[in-house]
C-alpha cells in the first residue's frame, strides 16, 4: 500500500535528500520518494502503525520546522514562504552598509559588522553547531561557518557579512522560486472540485466528487468547474477549457456533447451524465502524471546525489592543504588563510 504526506515548512532540498536516505532505512518502509518541489512524500509499506511519528522524528532531527501531515484533502493548500527571511536581509543591510560607510570609530564599525553578521549568519551557524553534533560535517552551512568565522579572525569583518548577505538573499530567492513552483502544482490539483451537485428526479444534493459514479447526472452551475468527463444531457452554455487543453476561445456545450473535467461552466446552467469516474477523469490524469514526473529521480539527480557526498570532503582537504602548504614554506600565513577562505567561499554553491 502506498500513503502520502505533506512536509510542512520543508525549505531545504538537501534536507529532503538526507530524509528520502534516512525514511528509506526504516525496517517498515519498502519504498520512500520525497519531492522538494511539492513537498510530498510517498510510502509504501504494508504497515502504516505508528509510522507518521517515526517519520516526524527523522524529518524533524534533520530540519526542525518540518511537520510530517497527513495528506487526506483535494486542492491541500502547501505552506507559504516565510517573510521574517525579509526583515533580517534588510536589517542586515542597513548595518553592513553603516560599517562600509566608516563614519564611526573602528571599534564601532566593528560592533556593526559583528551585529549584522549575528542577523545574517545567526541562523547557518546554528545550523552548522547542530549539524556537527550529530556528526553531520559536511554541509553547504559548515562551509559558510567556518569561511566567514576565519575571515572574521583574520579582520576581514566586511566580506565575512557580505557573504553571508549573498547567501540569504540566495536563500530567500531560491524559497520564493520553490513557493511559486509549490502554487502552480497545487493549481493543477484545484482542477478537481471537492463537491458535485447529483441531480436526482427533481432534487439536487451535494455530494463529495468521489461518492459520484457512471451514470449519475451533475449539475452544473455557471462559473462551476466541470468536476468530472461526461456528456451534456440538458442545457445550452460556453465552456472554458483552456485550464486543461490551452485553449483560448470558449466552445459549447449542447446536449450529446463531450465535455472533459477541470473545464468551466461560463453561462448557462447544464446537466451532464457522468461517463468516469473520479481517479479516471481528465483532472486526475493530469494531476497523476504531473506528481509522478516529479517523483521520479533521472539519473543525473542521483549521480549529483553521489557527487556531493564526495565533492565537500574534498573541498575542505584541498582548502587546508591551500592554507598550510604554501604557509608552511612563504611565512605568509594570513594571506594564505584568506586565499583558502576564499576557496571555500566560491566552492559552495549555495554562497554563489
Amino acid at each position: 500500500m502506498k500513503k502520502e504526506y505533506t512536509l510542512e515548512k520543508l525549505g531545504c532540498a538537501h534536507c529532503a535528500s538526507q530524509m528520502e536516505t534516512e525514511i528509506k532505512k526504516m525496517a517498515k518502509v519498502k519504498s520512500a520518494s520525497i519531492d522538494f518541489a511539492t513537498a510530498r512524500l510517498v510510502i509504501e509499506s504494508e504497515d502504516f502503525a505508528g509510522l507518521q511519528d517515526s517519520l516526524q522524528e527523522i524529518c524533524g532531527k534533520i530540519e526542525p520546522d518540518v511537520r510530517v501531515m497527513e495528506k487526506n484533502t483535494v486542492g491541500e493548500k502547501l505552506p507559504r514562504v516565510s517573510y521574517s527571511n525579509i526583515t533580517q536581509i534588510l536589517l542586515g543591510i542597513v548595518l553592513y552598509a553603516m560599517g562600509l560607510a566608516d563614519f564611526l570609530s573602528p571599534n564601532y564599525n566593528q560592533i556593526l559588522f559583528f551585529s549584522a553578521y549575528l542577523i545574517l549568519g545567526g541562523k547557518i551557524i546554528w545550523k552548522a553547531l547542530r549539524n556537527l553534533a550529530k556528526g553531520d560535517f559536511f554541509d553547504e552551512n559548515f562551509l559558510m561557518a567556518i569561511a566567514t568565522v576565519g575571515a572574521f579572525l583574520i579582520g576581514e569583518y566586511p566580506e565575512a557579512v557580505g557573504v553571508m548577505l549573498f547567501y540569504r538573499i540566495g536563500e530567500h530567492l531560491e524559497q520564493q522560486a520553490v513557493a511559486k513552483t509549490r502554487k502552480r502544482i497545487t493549481e493543477t490539483v484545484d482542477l478537481r472540485p471537492e463537491t458535485v451537485r447529483l441531480v436526482s428526479g427533481e432534487t439536487t444534493t451535494t455530494i463529495p466528487i468521489g461518492y459520484a459514479k457512471i451514470g449519475d447526472l451533475i449539475q452544473l452551475r455557471p462559473s462551476d468547474r466541470v468536476p468530472l468527463d461526461g456528456v451534456i444531457t440538458e442545457g445550452d452554455s460556453r465552456v472554458d477549457t483552456s485550464p486543461v487543453t490551452g485553449e483560448p476561445v470558449p466552445v459549447r456545450a449542447f446536449p450529446g456533447k463531450s465535455i472533459v473535467s477541470g473545464s468551466i461552466n461560463i453561462s448557462g446552467l447544464l446537466t451532464m451524465r457522468v461517463e468516469k469516474e473520479l481517479a479516471d477523469s481528465m483532472a486526475s490524469r493530469i494531476l497523476d502524471s504531473v506528481e509522478n514526473a516529479l517523483l521520479h529521480k533521472p539519473k543525473l539527480d542521483r549521480l549529483i546525489t553521489r557527487f556531493a557526498r564526495i565533492y565537500t570532503p574534498v573541498v575542505v582537504a584541498v582548502a587546508i592543504a591551500t592554507a598550510v602548504i604554501p604557509g608552511y614554506f612563504t611565512g605568509e600565513w594570513q594571506y594564505w588563510l584568506y586565499t583558502a577562505l576564499t576557496f571555500l567561499v566560491i566552492s559552495c554553491p549555495c554562497a554563489l
